[in-house]
């Protein structure tokens, strides 16, 4: 089986090899490789470094989950959207992380949903990392709290049934938790510390 390129690719790899550049420029073009991420994000020991995922279930189209993972504190917060886009995620992304003044990154992967990283950047100031193509242990945190976020609504289960009281619970589950990984203290307990409001 062959692979049709378009010709916009095509002219790229010309451009590239004209210019002497690596097909790794060319990826940089299209956003921040989770490789440039500062080595210290990894070591959870300063916060304001966010984790950000999208979930579906029911069906391919409708509503989503946007949920949201500071590293630090394992702070995990679960938003409602219309739709698995970039036109329905972006604005929501902008309105939370707005309100955190000292968010510092967003790591990402390479979903549609995420397409529009640069209004992100430049909205709020703050660089998007995009994780490696099948690689959710790069979000490693954000995946492990979207399982507990399972538990309460399966693959199964359309978002639109989901309420907002509801989810405000779910939220407050997960969040309250004292972890071992924390000196026994909650997720809510540590954002809340380090967490500075606009």
């Amino acid at each position: 089986m062959s692979i049709r390129y378009s010709q916009d690719f095509k002219d790229s790899l010309v451009k590239l090899h004209q210019e002497g550049r690596s097909l790794k420029s060319l990826a940089e073009e299209f956003g921040r490789s989770i490789e440039t991420r500062p080595e210290s994000v990894k070591a959870r020991q300063t916060f304001g470094h966010f984790e950000v995922d999208t979930m579906q279930s029911g069906k391919k189209r409708g509503e989503v989950l946007v949920t949201i993972t500071e590293r630090l504190s394992q702070q995990h917060i679960v938003r409602q959207v219309t739709g698995r886009n970039s036109q329905a995620v972006t604005p929501v992304l902008i309105r939370f992380f707005q309100g955190i003044k000292n968010a510092k990154s967003i790591t990402v992967d390479r979903g549609r949903e995420f397409a529009k990283y640069n209004e992100i950047e430049k909205k709020l100031g703050i660089p998007v990392y995009f994780a490696h193509p099948y690689s959710p242990e790069e979000r490693g945190s954000n995946e492990i709290l979207n399982r507990y976020v399972r538990r309460f609504i399966p693959k199964e289960r359309k978002i639109e049934t989901v309420s907002a009281k509801e989810l405000d619970q779910i939220n407050h589950w997960i969040n309250a938790r004292p972890m071992k990984t924390l000196n026994w203290q909650s997720p809510r307990k540590v954002f809340q510390q380090f967490a500075v409001f606009g």
